[in-house]
């Protein structure tokens, strides 16, 4: 009997991190079954109780051949469930593994986590910050590894990326969730670079459109399989958040990215950076006057390739039994 794996869908997000997984294990396996559960219940800017996302949902899945069951009508047990931030959806497994989302899994659903018994798959970073952090973690089945999940397709999302996006001959900037209270430094800072000459991407969410309009070259998660949130900093000189933990994707394999840290005693983690990624991510306060050349002065050498070692990891995480 082949094993039965369930990935649970409450919005597209889980998809940057399931698509790639999924689609490794497959190339690997030929007697697993893959299937991606899923709910319409949530009203959320990415859920898919939209219809738009619904069937962009259905397009990414049924153009990878994979099989998609409303949790409705799914009375299977599998014998493993992956989720992100613990998002199970009462599907019912032998086995659970979680996989970290930046830190949303350990702030708002640590007890879950504890009560569920899972596996729990994130960095070093996150688990050592974690731990101090009042031992949110402490007594879980922790497994740390260095390349997310989202990144283990990294070398053919490299080539989509430079397809997509690397028809230029200028400089190119990724800006990352500019969301409420961080519109004004991003606008000035977004200006600054087009003027310049650069080609800026601005990657915004739905929920949040305070960018204007006639600055830059605006995404609003139109694609997710590969997600915009994967393929636009493969394309860029550099990327530049606004205290989003986005770094903790992209650093461990070398894409350059830059944190104005806008509120750092609400969010202290986005200072936090372990060994690997220190060459790869700079960390700034938001002095508008300074951050343009602080920017043009970080070039960090890049180089990075998927060693199937990365993927033997999540191998023997989810299919040995």
């Amino acid at each position: 009997m082949s094993l039965a794996i369930a990935y649970a869908i409450p919005d597209l997000t889980h998809l940057r991190y399931y698509v790639p997984l999924a689609t490794s294990l497959a190339l690997r396996h030929s007697d697993i079954s893959q299937v991606f559960v899923y709910t319409r219940s949530s009203s959320k800017y990415n859920g898919l109780a939209a219809h738009a996302n619904y069937n962009r949902f259905t397009k990414v899945i049924d153009e990878l051949g994979f099989t998609h069951v409303d949790v409705g009508s799914c009375d299977s047990t599998f014998d493993t469930l992956v989720t992100v931030e613990h998002s199970s959806m009462s599907i019912k497994s032998s086995r659970l593994v979680t996989l970290s989302h930046g830190f949303d899994s350990i702030l708002g659903h640590a007890a879950a986590l504890h009560a569920s018994k899972c596996i729990y798959v994130t960095n070093s970073l996150i688990a050592s910050a974690a731990c101090d952090n009042d031992n949110v973690l402490h007594g879980l089945d922790i497994r740390t590894h260095s390349v997310p999940a989202s990144m283990l397709q990294l070398d053919e999302y490299k080539r989509i990326a430079k397809l997509r996006f690397g028809k230029t001959d200028r400089k190119v900037m990724t800006v990352f969730y500019p969301d409420i209270g961080t519109t004004d430094i991003a606008n000035s800072l977004i200006s600054k670079f087009v003027a310049m000459g650069w080609h800026v991407y601005v990657k915004q969410r739905r929920k949040h459109q305070g960018i204007s309009t006639t600055l830059g070259d605006h995404r609003y998660d139109e694609e997710w399989s590969p997600s915009e949130s994967i393929l636009l900093p493969l394309a860029s000189d550099v990327t530049v958040g606004f205290g989003s933990t986005a770094y903790l994707d992209l650093c461990d394999v070398n894409v350059p990215y830059v944190n104005i840290d806008v509120r750092p005693n609400e969010h202290p983690w986005c200072r936090m950076l372990h060994p690997v990624s220190q060459s790869y991510v700079r960390i700034i306060d938001p002095d508008v006057d300074n951050i343009v050349q602080k920017i043009l002065d970080f070039s960090p050498t890049l180089g990075f390739h998927m060693a199937s070692e990365h993927i033997d990891f999540y191998d023997k995480l989810i299919c040995n039994m």
